[in-house]
């Protein structure tokens, strides 16, 4: 099941937005990754079966402060 998940995080300079971008990467079943937003604060992530909690988690211990602000299961085209 494709789903995708838009979490909040801080990404105050070049560093912390690459650690960000490495942390979400490596995350088992993560397809794409995008950085959005008017501040470019919100990271959009696309996958399957990626869990969201683990990934807040992770987020939120290497970076700091994490919310997710929604999910959304993405219809599959056959």
């Amino acid at each position: 099941m494709e789903q995708q998940m838009v979490i909040k995080v801080p990404m105050s300079g070049e560093k912390n937005r690459t650690k960000v971008l490495t942390i979400v990467a490596k995350t088992h079943g993560v397809t794409s990754v995008a950085i959005k937003g008017p501040d470019g604060d919100r990271v959009v992530v696309t996958g399957n079966r990626v869990d969201s909690a683990e990934l807040t988690r992770s987020l939120r211990k290497k970076i700091g402060d994490a919310t997710i602000v929604s999910m959304q299961s993405l219809n599959e085209s056959t």
